[in-house]
């Protein structure tokens, strides 16, 4: 296993798991349920760990692609703007999980509003989100990317040049 193999593994739960724990936290906050709370807590500082390794391992991941047919230098470094715009809010909300755990375990006032922040914060990286992970399955995905059309027009015609020719 190498780091492209380790970056495919855990780049998807930081997003997925971001609605997940999001989802969870909401549902804690509207029936006033500290052990939901803890455990979106949980889940979301899990979110931001993976995400951490995902960062780590994604300027290895690159070598292993950028010699693969249609892969542009440009397509990657959207990505990992993308990835760094989107871990910025993360890494507060990891934080800000944090203080919730610890404010939930001694029973501070404050966690109420701390469980708000942290949804707030949250519906942010939802939206940052969405970029990072578009990005990244642009890089080997060519049909979800915005010029695919005429992508696969190039290749299909450059295919039945290839098939004339034999």
């Amino acid at each position: 296993m190498n780091e492209a193999h380790i970056h495919m593994l855990v780049n998807h739960f930081p997003i997925i798991g971001l609605f997940f724990g999001l989802g969870v936290l909401l549902f804690g906050v509207v029936k006033k349920n500290s052990v939901l709370k803890s455990a979106a807590y949980v889940m979301l500082i899990i979110c931001v760990i993976s995400g951490q390794l995902a960062m780590m391992t994604g300027d290895k991941a690159e070598h292993f692609v950028e010699d693969l047919p249609g892969f542009t230098h440009n397509v990657i470094h959207e990505h990992e703007e993308a990835a760094e715009v989107f871990m910025i809010p993360m890494y507060v909300l990891g934080l800000v999980s944090i203080v919730g755990l610890y404010a939930q375990s001694k029973k501070h006032s404050f966690e109420k509003w701390i469980s708000y922040l942290a949804l707030v914060l949250g519906v942010v990286c939802v939206f940052l989100s969405k970029n990072a992970g578009t990005t990244g399955g642009e890089i080997r995905h060519t049909e979800i990317r915005e010029n695919s059309s005429t992508l696969s027009n190039s290749n299909t015609s450059s295919q039945v040049e290839e098939e004339e020719n034999e």
